[in-house]
């Protein structure tokens, strides 16, 4: 167990980079006025795993063992690195730190593949999105946060809880894997409206649909109203995962410290994640799961106030 658990702990490192550096790479290479639309892009793809991942564990697993699944994601993290051995330096960041030369000689391959308008990266017309990395790094935290946390906390108790109530633990993988549906649609619906709505307007929404479908999913009791309301509340929350964690937290600070800020919000949420557990585990033994529920609808209504008052509209802006 001991090697197991450090084992766990070496990917999670890895697994954590990757959420930070995936999102943001692709946020430094988007042209302005497509920003929203590549990295809503991203975002459906990865989400993707989530459904997928639990279809394949509900067949593996019972048939190979526990031991199958870990193989599958070292043999998939094998073909990535293979992937992107030669991926370029972010133009922006090269930009950022002088080196001109290296940041024109990418920035033509793109402009002359047709991602990039001519003089777009030197000289955009848009309009600049100004904010402090103190104010900027709040947002984040807030944002990332509610939105992890209510992520993490539903999709990954969802199977406990549904044991709570009567179903076997085939039967919630099952029931989960139907849900999880929601998570690559969610993100789609989040990539498509992004750059139409603007970012303040789809996320505060967002966050107010959860808190209403969480409320709601703590009285739920019929099958198919688990099923439905689940499929739903999912979607929302990807909504979120998509707009914030894809999209708006890496608009919020400047390339010089993008990475940072994104590590920095991504990471105490992450911290957070790692006490949520205990506290989950206590509602449930000592309280009543229903408390988890109005725990992810707190949490939402707290981000939606947030970023409804305090958090810029970086859509259709240029990010120096």
């Amino acid at each position: 167990m001991m090697i197991l658990i450090g084992l766990r702990f070496i990917a999670a490192i890895g697994l954590g980079a990757e959420i930070v550096t995936g999102y943001a790479v692709v946020n430094e290479f988007a042209p302005i006025k497509r920003r929203g639309h590549w990295s809503g892009m991203t975002a459906i793809v990865a989400n993707t795993g989530a459904p997928i991942t639990l279809l394949i564990a509900s067949f593996m697993i019972p048939k190979f063992g526990w031991r199958s699944m870990f193989i599958t994601m070292g043999i998939l993290a094998l073909i990535l690195w293979l992937a992107r051995r030669h991926f370029p330096e972010s133009p922006r960041w090269l930009l950022a730190k002088g080196r001109t030369e290296e940041a024109n000689a990418i920035i033509q391959k793109l402009t002359t593949r047709g991602l990039y308008e001519k003089d777009e990266m030197t000289h955009p017309d848009e309009p600049v999105s100004h904010i402090s990395f103190a104010k900027g790094l709040f947002i984040a935290i807030v944002a990332v946060s509610a939105t992890l946390l209510c992520q993490y906390t539903f999709t990954s108790w969802v199977p406990t809880l549904l044991l709570k109530q009567g179903i076997n633990i085939v039967d919630s993988i099952s029931f989960s894997a139907i849900m999880m549906i929601g998570a690559p649609i969610g993100a789609a619906i989040g990539a498509l409206l992004v750059d139409r709505t603007g970012r303040k307007k789809l996320i505060v929404t967002a966050f107010i649909a959860t808190a209403i479908l969480g409320i709601a999913y703590a009285y739920e009791r019929s099958t198919p109203g688990i099923l439905i309301n689940g499929f739903l509340l999912t979607i929302t929350l990807y909504i979120l995962v998509a707009s914030v964690v894809s999209i708006y937290t890496n608009e919020l600070f400047e390339t010089s410290h993008r990475f940072r800020g994104a590590g920095i919000a991504n990471g105490t949420s992450k911290l957070l994640n790692v006490l949520m557990p205990t506290f989950v585990a206590f509602m449930i033994t000592q309280v009543s799961a229903s408390f988890i529920y109005y725990a992810i609808a707190a949490l939402a209504i707290i981000a939606a106030i947030v970023i409804g008052l305090f958090g810029p509209e970086t859509d259709q802006k240029a990010i120096k």
